[in-house]
């Protein structure tokens, strides 16, 4: 034993083991980074299903409900366009607290928020907020990770988000079924504030940067172009229509099929994510990213076409778990390889451009398909939408053809 332990340091002394093999994943500062998150995320999903029941209550019709939801996009949006300028004037781990604290105020003021104009206002408030606190959270994260277990560590980061979104709409719907909406802010205010608190415990152990190459896997310095993240963030975009589909009318397909539990697709599809994210990380770190993209645009591609020829329970609940096993390789594949790619100093606007890729995405698959589905049916905007993951394949794999040859990266 004393003989194995002498040559594993002199082997790491020669420099045949990096540092990177050996430095651990589950450290206290990834943790409470991801519970952070989870928390964050959580408050956030208590409030999808509710906040249109609540701002109908007080009176909205359904196009200022829709409105009202639809601007906390727009303002999450805008505010990603900025975050790296204010990343450097203010410092990450700052910017990162004042988007959680725009998360907890926006989320107290809701109660209140007993107008329309009112909702609105905090709408955008809080998409702002939220906006900066991903992005960033996202950020810090990815700086804390082996370079060489990166996707790995992005995956796992992800099925605390995951857990979020499975339990937080059913949670959100029971308290509102049997308290009000005073006690539902409260628990989405009270989350909120567990993930601020938990920041502020950890903040001063939080790098405010990285050392200049660190992050990259290899080759380029610098990003620029379609041989940076603007190619995967344009599949992100295509990936984000499919997601938009899911998301916007899989409750309305369902009715016309009579499939009563719609929670129950969504449940089984966030199982899915949740299993595949155990592996797909590990996956992508040891062969690269083709072999979780390829495999997961083809399992989201039978997923719709599924969905789309559905006639009974059973079919749509396939449909469901094709769904989350594509979604779970895809999309922190693709974060991951985002991230890969760019320098330390450019990982805020890296995360910027993921998230706003599958924000334009989901809006635009909101947007075009629901015209399909108004003119030809729910049916024909799934198969639809399925050539959407058709087209990412042939882009995917033109791409890297080009990029192999030139050398790109």
């Amino acid at each position: 034993m004393i003989q194995a332990a002498e040559k594993y340091e002199s082997n790491l002394k020669s420099g045949l083991f990096s540092s990177d093999e050996i430095k651990p994943l589950w450290t206290f500062l990834f943790i409470s980074l991801a519970f952070s998150g989870a928390f964050l995320f959580f408050s956030f999903e208590l409030l999808m299903p509710t906040l249109p029941v609540y701002f109908s209550a007080i009176g909205g019709t359904d196009s200022q409900v829709g409105l009202i939801m639809g601007s906390f996009t727009f303002s999450a949006f805008a505010v990603r366009i900025f975050l790296a300028r204010l990343a450097e004037k203010f410092g990450r781990n700052n910017l990162l607290k004042i988007g959680l604290s725009i998360c907890l105020l926006s989320t107290a003021l809701y109660y209140w928020a007993q107008s329309i104009l009112l909702g609105l206002s905090v709408r955008i408030l809080h998409g702002f907020g939220f906006g900066i606190a991903t992005t960033i959270l996202a950020t810090l994260v990815a700086d804390i990770l082996p370079r060489q277990r990166r996707g790995e560590g992005i995956g796992y980061f992800g099925l605390f988000t995951t857990l979020a979104f499975a339990m937080a709409p059913f949670t959100g719907l029971w308290v509102l079924k049997n308290y009000d909406f005073g006690h539902l802010f409260s628990l989405a205010t009270f989350l909120c504030f567990m993930a601020i608190l938990l920041f502020m415990t950890i903040g001063k152990l939080v790098p405010e940067s990285v050392e200049k190459g660190s992050g990259m896997s290899g080759g380029r310095s610098e990003v620029s172009g379609f041989s940076g993240f603007y190619f995967p963030g344009f599949l992100t975009l295509l990936m984000g229509i499919c997601l938009g589909s899911v998301i916007c009318f899989i409750p309305l397909h369902a009715r016309n099929i009579n499939f009563q539990d719609v929670g129950f697709f969504y449940l089984t599809s966030t199982g899915f994510v949740f299993i595949t994210r155990l592996f797909s990380g590990k996956v992508y770190d040891r062969l690269g990213h083709m072999w979780t993209l390829v495999p997961g645009s083809l399992f989201l591609f039978l997923a719709l076409r599924l969905i789309s020829s559905a006639t009974n329970a059973q079919e749509i609940v396939l449909g469901a778990a094709f769904n989350g096993l594509g979604m779970g390789l895809l999309f922190p594949s693709l974060q991951a390889w985002m991230i890969s790619l760019a320098p330390p100093s450019k990982r805020v606007s890296v995360n910027a451009v993921f998230f706003n890729s599958l924000d334009i995405g989901v809006g635009l698959g909101a947007l075009g398909l629901g015209f399909i589905a108004e003119k030809s049916g729910y049916a024909m905007m799934y198969s639809s939408a399925s050539m959407t993951m058709i087209l990412f394949l042939v882009v995917l794999l033109t791409g890297n053809r080009l990029i192999t040859n030139n050398n790109f990266y």
